[in-house]
């Protein structure tokens, strides 16, 4: 039997009835906590782990789950449209359901040199916004935290060790068309 560590409590998998051929129960991921999951290598939904919060209830998450559908926004984003979820309620759980810390991206001022260090059209492509840069390491906003693809493509591209943390996209979207428009300018205006 394997032991499980989640919210301060240990489980024991499988249970001792089941150990001893008594009794057997299927699993399925929910009923781990979002932290075992992490550890696992298993995604928790969000949705789930903000019911499980008791930030929405199970009849708000279908509602904007048959809404996401129709606009085809992420579903954090339609929760928060839809006045369900705060901003910050919404970042909290993304950082727990990604194990990443999360940003508000609005919140940072431009960093010219991380904006310099990732191509704008890597930016867009990926949904990546620099933050700032500290020797070797660039700290980049990312929707996504789980694409490897994207994340290597950042790598690859500036030559720094990338760390992600997490953000809302349509907050990265508008501080890439904002920045990157504000550096096209000052590179202009050197002209």
């Amino acid at each position: 039997p394997s032991a499980q560590f989640a919210a301060g409590r240990v489980s024991v998998w499988p249970p001792a009835p089941a150990r001893f051929g008594v009794v057997r129960q299927a699993r399925t991921r929910l009923d781990f906590a979002p932290e075992t999951l992490l550890c696992m290598g298993v995604p928790y939904p969000l949705g789930r782990l903000l019911v499980d919060r008791g930030v929405i209830t199970t009849e708000q998450l279908d509602t904007a789950v048959s809404r996401q559908r129709s606009v085809r926004k992420p579903l954090g984003q339609t929760l928060v449209d839809l006045g369900m979820t705060t901003v910050d309620q919404l970042l909290n759980a993304l950082s727990a359901q990604f194990g990443i810390p999360a940003t508000r991206v609005n919140a940072y001022t431009m960093d010219p040199d991380a904006l310099k260090a990732v191509p704008e059209k890597i930016a867009r492509q990926h949904l990546a916004f620099p933050l700032f840069r500290v020797g070797n390491t660039l700290t980049v906003a990312v929707a996504d935290p789980h694409n490897l693809s994207a994340l290597d493509d950042l790598r690859f591209a500036t030559g720094c060790e990338i760390q992600p943390v997490v953000a809302l996209d349509e907050e990265i979207g508008l501080a890439i068309d904002r920045f990157y428009q504000e550096i096209r300018a000052l590179g202009a205006m050197d002209h």
